[in-house]
């Protein structure tokens, strides 16, 4: 998964042609991906974070590459093909941050039209990275009980971290678990109940949270002529 802003000269509308029509051609070609996702931020969210994170976290895009299993990922990006997606990105995007994942299904999304909320956790000062996790998987099929409308919920948990496609700290990039959750209620009402009761679960796990509104487009290969 990566997460980063638009070009600060590009406007809104053309930085998200860019992503569809012309980057995702480039993506679609990575050898060996399964599913190449693209999240538009739409809406935002802070809950409990310093103003570091909050500078940090202003982003207009969350993409998600799929690749069968971990071994599938290793030696896909030859420097070829490093080289134009890198020579690509520098015209519409900067501050790249990309996550390696673990991924746990709590609830399975419907295939239906949904809302969906990308959520990036931070565990709080003194809590171990173990004892975080533990109680995160834990303390999520309780939690997505109550929440009214919700209709898919997975937790990514991040295994390791890079910036601008260079090995990155956790201090450098300190998020602990990626969170996606689909409501099939889009009313502002339930959208915001579904944030606030992530926001007061994390907090009552000394955690804080951003989270954000996503437009979802999903390229088929067809679509942007890439052959199977």
């Amino acid at each position: 998964m990566s997460i980063f802003r638009k070009k600060t000269a590009l406007g809104t509308e053309a930085f998200r042609t860019h992503w569809k029509k012309i980057h995702a051609p480039i993506a679609m070609r990575i050898p060996g991906l399964q599913r190449y996702e693209q999240n538009v931020v739409v809406g935002r969210f802070a809950s409990n974070a310093s103003s570091g994170q909050e500078k940090a976290m202003v982003i207009d895009g969350i993409c998600k590459l799929l690749f069968p299993d971990p071994s599938a990922m290793q030696g896909v990006f030859s420097p070829e093909m490093k080289q134009q997606l890198m020579d690509d990105e520098a015209k519409f995007i900067e501050a790249l941050r990309t996550f390696v994942v673990d991924q746990e299904v709590v609830v399975s999304a419907a295939e239906k039209p949904l809302t969906k909320i990308v959520a990036f956790v931070t565990r709080g000062p003194g809590v171990g990275a173990c004892d975080f996790t533990m109680r995160w998987k834990r303390d999520r099929a309780t939690w997505a009980a109550t929440v009214p409308g919700l209709e898919g919920y997975t937790q990514n948990f991040v295994t390791s971290r890079t910036i601008e496609r260079g090995e990155a700290t956790y201090e450098q990039v300190p998020i602990d678990c990626i969170d996606e959750i689909w409501v099939g209620d889009r009313s502002p009402h339930t959208m915001r109940d579904a944030i606030d009761r992530l926001h007061a679960r994390a907090g009552a796990l000394e955690a804080s949270v951003y989270s954000f509104i996503v437009d979802v487009h999903v390229p088929t290969r067809v679509e942007v002529g890439v052959q199977p």
